[in-house]
């Protein structure tokens, strides 16, 4: 039997082991893409108690205000469900349209919020654009040159930036 390799980009902290519930990952309905990147990729089989308690709702469309200590699953508490909804839509009818927006307030949690996602998404077919400041905006234009993503993360100041300077609101009917 082949040994599992550990998720060399996960926070695994004694804080989320002591948020951990009985609930499964491979439990909730979700596709099978998901539970394979949650398994395999990510390597998690259990649900902290936050990802059990607002996972559910959220997949049934219900909306979450979720409060917790750092490390405790929030943002894969809100990437599987949003995720797993955009992959509902036929990709003929999200093409040109950011599926899922993300802002968050720093550059550190973007990319770590980024990173999280592309892990999840790897064998969903979703695809993800991460813009924040301090960086080559040349690099944002070439990103977004090749079509709306899924899932944007954003900063607020380069976001705004790109709605408001390079074109993002009107080339992807961004907000209309």
């Amino acid at each position: 039997q082949a040994k599992v390799k550990a998720n060399v980009h996960s926070r695994t902290s004694s804080t989320t082991r002591a948020a951990l519930s009985s609930a499964r990952f491979d439990e909730l309905p979700i596709s099978d893409a998901a539970k394979h990147s949650i398994a395999t990729v990510l390597g998690y089989e259990t649900m902290t108690k936050c990802q059990a308690e607002s996972i559910p709702v959220s997949l049934r469309g219900g909306d979450v205000l979720c409060k917790a200590k750092t490390g405790t699953g929030k943002t894969l508490a809100f990437l599987i469900p949003s995720c797993e909804l955009a992959m509902r839509v036929p990709s003929s009818a999200r093409r040109g349209n950011i599926s899922i927006l993300i802002i968050s307030p720093t550059r550190e949690l973007a990319s770590q919020i980024s990173t999280e996602a592309k892990q999840l998404i790897g064998s969903m077919g979703l695809s993800l654009v991460t813009v924040f400041g301090g960086t080559n905006v040349s690099k944002d234009k070439r990103a977004f040159a090749q079509g709306a993503p899924d899932i944007l993360v954003a900063t607020p100041g380069r976001l705004n930036d790109h709605l408001e300077n390079m074109g993002l609101r009107t080339s992807f009917l961004f907000f209309s």
